[in-house]
Protein backbone atom coordinates (compact mmCIF):
# COMPACT_ATOMS: atom_id res chain seq x y z
CA UNK A 1 0.00 0.00 0.00
CA UNK A 2 1.27 3.45 -0.90
CA UNK A 3 0.06 6.39 1.16
CA UNK A 4 0.76 10.09 0.90
CA UNK A 5 2.78 11.49 3.78
CA UNK A 6 2.16 15.06 4.87
CA UNK A 7 5.36 16.85 5.82
CA UNK A 8 5.19 20.18 7.62
CA UNK A 9 8.36 21.30 5.91
CA UNK A 10 9.95 20.18 2.64
CA UNK A 11 12.98 17.92 2.46
CA UNK A 12 15.60 18.35 -0.25
CA UNK A 13 17.73 15.53 -1.66
CA UNK A 14 20.71 15.14 -3.94
CA UNK A 15 21.09 11.63 -5.37
CA UNK A 16 24.39 10.60 -6.92
CA UNK A 17 25.61 7.44 -8.61
CA UNK A 18 29.35 6.69 -8.79
CA UNK A 19 28.97 4.82 -12.08
CA UNK A 20 29.56 1.19 -11.21
CA UNK A 21 27.21 -1.74 -10.78
CA UNK A 22 26.54 -3.59 -7.57
CA UNK A 23 24.40 -6.71 -7.87
CA UNK A 24 21.75 -6.87 -5.17
CA UNK A 25 22.35 -10.60 -4.64
CA UNK A 26 26.06 -9.96 -4.03
CA UNK A 27 25.32 -7.25 -1.48
CA UNK A 28 22.90 -9.50 0.42
CA UNK A 29 25.38 -12.38 0.34
CA UNK A 30 28.01 -10.08 1.86
CA UNK A 31 25.47 -8.81 4.39
CA UNK A 32 24.78 -12.40 5.48
CA UNK A 33 28.54 -12.90 6.05
CA UNK A 34 28.95 -9.81 8.23
CA UNK A 35 25.44 -9.47 9.67
CA UNK A 36 25.50 -6.97 12.46
CA UNK A 37 24.15 -8.17 15.78
CA UNK A 38 22.26 -4.93 16.46
CA UNK A 39 19.26 -4.39 14.18
CA UNK A 40 18.15 -0.82 13.75
CA UNK A 41 14.50 0.19 13.91
CA UNK A 42 14.72 3.11 11.54
CA UNK A 43 11.16 2.81 10.24
CA UNK A 44 9.76 3.77 13.66
CA UNK A 45 12.13 6.72 13.93
CA UNK A 46 11.16 8.01 10.49
CA UNK A 47 7.42 7.45 11.10
CA UNK A 48 7.58 9.34 14.40
CA UNK A 49 9.36 12.22 12.66
CA UNK A 50 6.80 12.32 9.86
CA UNK A 51 3.89 12.18 12.33
CA UNK A 52 5.39 15.02 14.36
CA UNK A 53 6.28 16.99 11.25
CA UNK A 54 9.86 17.05 12.48
CA UNK A 55 12.34 16.99 9.61
CA UNK A 56 15.27 16.51 12.00
CA UNK A 57 13.74 13.29 13.34
CA UNK A 58 13.15 12.07 9.79
CA UNK A 59 16.78 12.82 8.99
CA UNK A 60 17.96 10.92 12.07
CA UNK A 61 16.20 7.80 10.83
CA UNK A 62 17.91 7.74 7.46
CA UNK A 63 20.45 4.96 7.35
CA UNK A 64 20.88 1.69 5.51
CA UNK A 65 21.85 -1.63 7.10
CA UNK A 66 23.27 -2.79 3.75
CA UNK A 67 25.92 -0.03 3.60
CA UNK A 68 28.70 -1.98 5.39
CA UNK A 69 28.21 -4.96 3.06
CA UNK A 70 28.13 -2.81 -0.07
CA UNK A 71 31.22 -0.89 1.06
CA UNK A 72 33.13 -4.15 1.54
CA UNK A 73 32.38 -4.98 -2.09
CA UNK A 74 33.13 -1.47 -3.32
CA UNK A 75 34.87 0.87 -0.84
CA UNK A 76 34.20 3.84 -3.15
CA UNK A 77 30.70 4.14 -1.69
CA UNK A 78 32.15 5.66 1.48
CA UNK A 79 33.93 8.27 -0.62
CA UNK A 80 30.72 9.06 -2.49
CA UNK A 81 28.89 9.61 0.79
CA UNK A 82 31.74 11.78 2.05
CA UNK A 83 31.51 14.03 -1.04
CA UNK A 84 27.84 14.70 -0.24
CA UNK A 85 28.63 15.29 3.43
CA UNK A 86 31.42 17.72 2.49
CA UNK A 87 28.96 19.54 0.22
CA UNK A 88 26.74 20.24 3.23
CA UNK A 89 24.31 17.31 3.52
CA UNK A 90 22.70 16.99 6.95
CA UNK A 91 22.41 13.21 6.53
CA UNK A 92 23.90 10.88 3.94
CA UNK A 93 23.01 7.27 3.16
CA UNK A 94 23.08 4.69 0.42
CA UNK A 95 19.90 3.94 -1.50
CA UNK A 96 18.79 0.31 -1.51
CA UNK A 97 21.63 -2.11 -2.16
CA UNK A 98 23.69 0.64 -3.80
CA UNK A 99 25.66 2.10 -5.28
CA UNK A 100 23.50 5.27 -5.48
CA UNK A 101 23.90 7.51 -2.44
CA UNK A 102 21.84 10.47 -1.34
CA UNK A 103 22.25 13.51 0.82
CA UNK A 104 19.46 15.29 2.67
CA UNK A 105 19.42 19.08 2.88
CA UNK A 106 17.20 21.36 4.91
CA UNK A 107 17.02 24.14 2.31
CA UNK A 108 16.54 24.29 -1.43
CA UNK A 109 19.52 26.62 -1.71
CA UNK A 110 21.70 24.11 0.17
CA UNK A 111 20.57 21.33 -2.15
CA UNK A 112 21.32 23.38 -5.27
CA UNK A 113 24.72 24.48 -3.98
CA UNK A 114 25.67 20.90 -3.13
CA UNK A 115 24.47 19.66 -6.51
CA UNK A 116 26.68 22.21 -8.23
CA UNK A 117 29.67 21.03 -6.20
CA UNK A 118 29.26 17.29 -6.76
CA UNK A 119 27.49 16.71 -10.09
CA UNK A 120 30.65 16.42 -12.19
CA UNK A 121 32.21 13.92 -9.77
CA UNK A 122 29.58 11.23 -10.40
CA UNK A 123 28.28 9.24 -13.38
CA UNK A 124 24.95 10.91 -12.74
CA UNK A 125 23.36 13.09 -10.10
CA UNK A 126 19.96 14.69 -9.63
CA UNK A 127 17.96 16.78 -7.18
CA UNK A 128 14.60 15.92 -5.63
CA UNK A 129 12.18 17.59 -3.22
CA UNK A 130 9.66 16.03 -0.85
CA UNK A 131 7.16 18.87 -0.55
CA UNK A 132 5.83 20.08 2.78
CA UNK A 133 2.36 21.47 3.46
Amino acid sequence: EIREIKLLEPLYFVLANPGFELKTADVYREYDKIRLTKKSDLTKIIAAGVKAGDAEKVMNGLANDLEPAAERLFPGIAGAREKLRAAGAKRVAMSGSGPTVFGLFDTEAGMKTAFGKIEKGFAWACMAEAKGK
